[in-house]
C-alpha cells in the first residue's frame, strides 16, 4: 500500500525494501497497482517493482503497453525488452491508427532491435 502515496520518498523507499527483500508477497497487490490505481507514477512504479522481482507476465505487459498515460506505456515496453522472456510491443494497424505519443513509438522503435519487424511501420 505505501507504493500508492503520493510521497515520491515513500513510494521510493518502499520500492527499495520490496525488492532488497526480494518480496514476492508483494507480487498480487503490485499487479493489482498496475491494472487499477489511479495515479500513473504508481502504476509505472509498480511495473518496475515486478520486473526487479521477475514477476512480469506477458498478459500485464501487453495491458500496460496499452496504458492511457504515455510514460506507463513507454515503461511497459521497455519492460517488456529487459525482461526474461522478452515481450514485444504489437504494432498492429489498430494500434497505430490510435496515433501512439512519440515517446511510446519511439520506445517500440527502439524494442524491434533485430530490425526484422520495422517494415510493419511502414505499412
Amino acid at each position: 500500500a505505501a507504493l500508492d502515496s503520493p510521497s515520491g520518498w515513500q513510494r521510493d523507499t518502499s520500492q527499495q525494501v520490496l525488492l532488497w527483500k526480494q518480496d514476492t508477497a508483494a507480487i498480487a497487490s503490485l499487479v493489482r497497482l498496475v491494472q487499477d490505481c489511479p495515479r500513473p507514477v504508481t502504476r509505472m512504479q509498480a511495473l518496475w517493482t515486478l520486473r526487479g522481482l521477475n514477476s512480469l507476465v506477458e498478459p500485464l505487459l501487453r495491458s500496460a503497453m496499452k496504458d492511457p498515460h504515455p510514460e506507463v506505456a513507454r515503461s511497459a515496453v521497455r519492460c517488456g525488452r529487459e525482461s526474461t522472456p522478452r515481450v514485444e510491443p504489437t504494432l498492429d494497424q489498430e494500434f497505430l491508427r490510435k496515433s501512439p505519443p512519440p515517446k511510446v513509438l519511439f520506445e517500440m522503435l527502439l524494442s524491434l532491435s533485430d530490425g526484422k519487424r520495422l517494415g510493419e511501420i511502414t505499412r
